[in-house]
């Protein structure tokens, strides 16, 4: 199981993943609190240790501690399942960029200022 901080729906979470047997993963947002965007992009992706599962408590490495809102209570905002060999919705999103501009360098007409030396060479 691997535990980390993470951002759903403008609240800072603590986001839970783990692998079951059948060789698919879930993965599972609890909310910590509402966080600025400066907040959760410098926490976001830290490892945490749970601490007191019943109140909902964790610590990350440099030692901040992190109660979830509604402490050991608190009901998930998200919870996404993955099948075996499933991509997950960032990662689909990522592919599919990296894919469509892989298509368009393939297509892209040559740069302006080629055909214009093309074009004073020919007269």
């Amino acid at each position: 199981m691997k535990i980390t901080l993470d951002c759903k729906k403008g609240f800072l979470c603590v986001l839970t993943e783990s692998d079951t047997s059948d060789g698919s993963s879930i993965r599972v947002w609890h909310p910590v609190r509402r966080a600025e965007r400066t907040e959760i992009e410098t926490l976001s992706g830290r490892p945490l240790t749970i601490i007191n599962p019943t109140e909902g408590i964790y610590v990350d490495e440099e030692g901040h501690v992190f109660r979830l809102a509604n402490r050991g209570e608190t009901k998930p905002l998200e919870v996404e399942q993955l099948g075996a060999g499933q991509k997950s919705e960032l990662e689909a999103l990522l592919e599919a960029s990296l894919m469509d501009r892989r298509r368009r360098r393939r297509t892209q007409m040559p740069p302006v200022r080629r055909a214009r030396k093309m074009t004073a060479a020919l007269a």
